[in-house]
C-alpha cells in the first residue's frame, strides 16, 4: 500500500514535467525523494527499502525499474522539494544527469561507446557469445 502512495505521487510529479516540457518521457527524470525517517509510515518504506539491501543502491535500482525513471535519489534534505499530500514525503523531479544510452534509453552520469555499464556488458556478452 505505501509504495502504491509513494508511485502516485511521483508519478503525478513526473507529470507535471512532461506538462511543462522539461521532461518528454519518463525515463529522462531524476527524481529526488524525502521519505521522513521520523514519521511512522516514512520509517516503514525506508526499513522496506532497506531489506532490499542495506546501502539501499539495490533498492534505488528497483525504483529506477518501478517508476520506469533514470536516476533515483533518497534525500535528507527536504527544504528544496515540493511537498505532497502525504506528510512523509517530499518529491522533486529534474532531468537526468549525464547522457541517453543507446540502447536501454536510460541516462547515467558514465556512458562508454554510447552504451551504459550494463548495456555494454550485455553487448560485450553477446559478441563472445557469437565467436
Amino acid at each position: 500500500v505505501l509504495i502504491e502512495k509513494l508511485s502516485r505521487h511521483v508519478l503525478k510529479a513526473i507529470e507535471k514535467q512532461r506538462e511543462q516540457k522539461i521532461i518528454k518521457h519518463s525515463l529522462e527524470a531524476r527524481v529526488l525523494l524525502f521519505i521522513d525517517p521520523q514519521n511512522e509510515f516514512g520509517k516503514i518504506l525506508n526499513q522496506g527499502l532497506s531489506a532490499i539491501d542495506k546501502n539501499f543502491e539495490g533498492a534505488l535500482k528497483f525504483l529506477e525499474d518501478f517508476f520506469i525513471v533514470s536516476q533515483i535519489v533518497l534525500t535528507q534534505a527536504s527544504e528544496e522539494l515540493e511537498a505532497t499530500e502525504l506528510d512523509w514525503l517530499k518529491i522533486s523531479v529534474t532531468t537526468a544527469l549525464g547522457s541517453k544510452c543507446a540502447r536501454c534509453w536510460k541516462w547515467e552520469e558514465e556512458v562508454k561507446n554510447e552504451l551504459c555499464e550494463r548495456c555494454e556488458k550485455i553487448v560485450i556478452g553477446m559478441q563472445f557469445a557469437e565467436i
